[in-house]
């Protein structure tokens, strides 16, 4: 499967504030809400970015800013991502097009984004947020996290990584990443994925090296030159951490 080409897209969420009080985004985007590219989900509560496809991950996070910044009436609210805010589940799917998840080598591959991501979930993302998210059925990594649609599929057990245009870089490029190195052939690059299970049982030190993110390097090594920069970003987030409770319109310079 060398030299196979997919593009990459998404749908993250948002959750509105104004003074400290969560607004459905239903009551922001009165009109077309469900087809805009800035606009709210199916339950018309959370605020959802379609920023379309993109081959490179810098410029769907272009895509993504532009989207942000084509809507004035949500600018005079606060914006916040995360795993959940205001009793609120929030997500950020990655989409692939080009590929099924009728392909037989699917469920493989899949098993290959759980284990990356599942690393990446024990490194920085916010405990007691992901906890709650859980608890009300998201981002469990299994064999059913995806969805299919008429493009290809969505990858759904991501929270909202929309927190600063580097948190987004680095999770698209991840994905990206992950995806054309199992195509050139995963398991010469980053051996055979490990169970979930033993990911989130195994206790680590927050330091550097970190097994948590042990095929890292790997991982850049192997990647597009086009997800290079975004991947870099992890020394910094392994370091310092990410805060997902920063204001997401300030952090974009909306």
């Amino acid at each position: 499967m060398k030299n196979f080409t997919f593009e990459i897209g998404c749908d993250p969420e948002l959750i509105f504030f104004h003074h400290g009080n969560p607004v459905e985004a239903e009551n922001v985007f009165r009109f077309d809400g469900l087809e805009a590219h800035f606009g709210y989900d199916g339950d018309h509560t959370i605020a959802e970015i379609r920023p379309g496809p993109a081959s490179a991950p810098f410029d769907l996070v272009t895509k993504i800013h532009k989207c942000m910044s084509s809507s004035r009436v949500a600018h005079k609210f606060e914006w916040f991502a995360g795993a959940f805010k205001a009793d609120l589940a929030i997500g950020g799917h990655i989409h692939f097009s080009r590929t099924w998840s009728t392909s037989p080598w699917f469920h493989t591959l899949l098993k290959y984004l759980n284990a990356g991501f599942a690393s990446i979930r024990n490194a920085w993302e916010p405990v007691d947020e992901i906890s709650a998210r859980r608890g009300r059925g998201y981002g469990v990594f299994n064999t059913l996290c995806y969805r299919d649609q008429p493009w290809g599929w969505e990858y759904r057990p991501l929270l909202s990584w929309l927190i600063t245009p580097a948190v987004a870089l680095f999770y698209i490029s991840y994905a990206k990443a992950l995806t054309h190195i199992f195509f050139e052939g995963a398991k010469k690059v980053i051996g055979e994925p490990p169970e979930i299970s033993q990911i989130f049982t195994t206790s680590f030190a927050r330091s550097l090296p970190d097994p948590r993110l042990k095929n890292i390097k790997k991982i850049i090594a192997f990647a597009p030159a086009d997800c290079k920069e975004g991947l870099a970003f992890y020394r910094k987030f392994l370091l310092e951490g990410i805060n997902w409770k920063k204001e997401v319109k300030k952090e974009w310079k909306i």
